[in-house]
């Protein structure tokens, strides 16, 4: 960032608000948007050239605003990579019937899939037990509900517990799977 945009901005406390962005980035994504020192990065290349959201020392401090720009990028990003693995990961753990020309092999292995999908639909449901917006949108895809989310609007559940919840549930499943991924590679090594 420009000295002169920041001028009472020592190296030392760029480094120290460098490393508060890095530890909420990895906090919030890990590595699975990237490097996070690339999103951080880019987080601060925004916040340099932000023209609306000017920063206001006394309402907030760099770090945090710059951390807001850090946020929106792994939020877009997150929303970004669900809506490409959405339609397959719902299909994944809801479909599973076998079609009418399948081959004895092609139903046995779909039949492994259901189970595996099953096992982590229960992994997810228990780790997400506490919440109750969660467990309300996981029965709706469970019981094959096309609109699980006016299921939840029915049973009192705001749109931002929502959103919030389906935020949750995608994350907990893509940590899921990528403990079963691993546990398969370690099995097959």
């Amino acid at each position: 960032m420009a000295r002169s945009r920041y001028p009472k901005i020592t190296p030392a406390e760029w480094a120290e608000i460098r490393r508060g962005v890095l530890r909420l980035v990895t906090k919030r994504a890990g590595d699975a948007l990237g490097p996070p020192e690339d999103i951080v990065a880019e987080a601060i290349r925004r916040a340099e050239e932000a023209s609306a959201r000017e920063w206001n020392p006394e309402e907030r401090s760099l770090a945090s605003h710059i951390g807001s720009f850090a946020n929106s990028l792994i939020a877009n990003a997150w929303r970004k990579k669900e809506r490409a693995t959405t339609s397959s990961v719902d299909k994944g753990v809801i479909e599973g019937l076998p079609d009418q020309g399948d081959t004895p092999e092609a139903s046995v292995a779909r039949a492994q899939e259901k189970a595996r999908n099953a096992k982590l639909l229960a992994e997810l449901r228990s780790e997400l037990a506490h919440d109750a917006c969660c467990i309300a949108l996981l029965d709706g895809l469970q019981q094959d509900d096309t609109k699980p989310f006016k299921r939840a609007i029915a049973l009192g559940f705001s749109h931002q517990n929502i959103e919030d919840a389906r935020q949750k549930i995608r994350r907990h499943g893509e940590k899921i799977l990528e403990r079963a991924r691993r546990a398969a590679r370690a099995k097959g090594k």
